[in-house]
């Protein structure tokens, strides 16, 4: 009797695993021209396959390379279904890979894409069509997917921002006595007739170094105004963008989400149903042999 309530109960609850998780990991932030790594990494508990398509803003990045992460070679024998592919008229990159015979457990680097930064504006990275199976060939319910997001800045923006903030660090270095520093006031005395105007001269002196100062005070917050709206237009023009490019991935996603989750509910209404019909048989044969039993008392 406990053998059957034990079988029972395995047979209710298996195909319930942990669930897998695949990142985007790619560098917050890099310059016009520079050539970077994006890894996607996956944290799995016993799959034979990873499945994926990345897509990107081809206006921004260019797909360089992609390859095989570290995890993968836990398998001695990988096959893949589709060689790993970069398109960059379209911005999608696609990957698959599957290990022969045997799962893959663990955390790590499932594939590494590189790109090049072509343009100073932001895009998402984000992944489509994410596919794990077991070992047989069955897919995984839950998948934790999480993308990522590249801020590509031009050189001359940065070299702005950067001499914005080293002539303000100058100006807050300096003591009182050099940023204020009037020029003499004392007027050597040539002839008596000049004493009776030195007042007037040192007056005419303290009020034109005031004046400079003020201008030079003046002149350097207009700078440090144009150079904070400058720097705050390109931040706009590189969040609307990436609103934009995010709205148009997210309708391009919803057909696809719709369809795999049509297919993730009909396995799970098969699942059930088969789970059912072995209770239903077990139970059956379970009466039946206590029926035999009677009988032969």
């Amino acid at each position: 009797m406990k053998r059957i309530i034990l079988l029972i109960t395995f047979l209710i609850f298996t195909g319930t695993v942990s669930a897998q998780s695949i990142t985007v990991n790619a560098p917050p932030q890099v310059e016009i021209n520079d050539i970077f790594a994006v890894d996607v990494d996956v944290d799995v508990n016993g799959i034979m396959g990873v499945y994926f398509d990345l897509t990107y803003d081809s206006t921004i990045l260019q797909g360089l390379t992609v390859g095989e992460g570290n995890i993968m070679k836990q398998c001695s024998q990988r096959v893949h279904g589709i060689s790993p592919s970069i398109d960059n008229s379209l911005g999608k990159v696609h990957f698959d890979d599957t290990c022969l015979k045997s799962t893959i457990t663990g955390s790590g680097t499932v594939a590494v894409i590189k790109f090049k930064a072509i343009s100073p504006r932001t895009t998402d990275i984000v992944l489509q069509t994410v596919f794990m199976s077991n070992l047989n060939g069955d897919p995984m319910d839950s998948i934790d997917i999480n993308n990522g997001r590249v801020i590509v800045e031009s050189k001359s923006n940065k070299g702005l921002s950067d001499d914005a903030n080293r002539t303000n660090s100058d100006k807050s270095s300096r003591t009182p006595s050099e940023s204020l520093s009037p020029l003499p006031t004392e007027i050597p005395p040539e002839e008596e007739s000049l004493d009776d105007n030195k007042d007037k001269l040192i007056v005419l002196t303290n009020t034109a170094n005031t004046q400079t100062e003020y201008k030079e005070k003046r002149e350097n917050k207009t700078i440090n105004q144009t150079t904070n709206k400058t720097l705050n237009a390109t931040k706009d023009a590189s969040l609307s963008s990436s609103v934009n490019t995010s709205k148009e991935q997210n309708m391009e996603i919803s057909p696809q989400v719709t369809n795999a989750s049509s297919k993730i509910q009909e396995s799970k209404r098969q699942n059930t149903c088969l789970n059912q019909w072995l209770l239903i048989i077990l139970i059956s044969v379970f009466i039946i042999l206590l029926i035999v039993k009677k009988l032969k008392k």
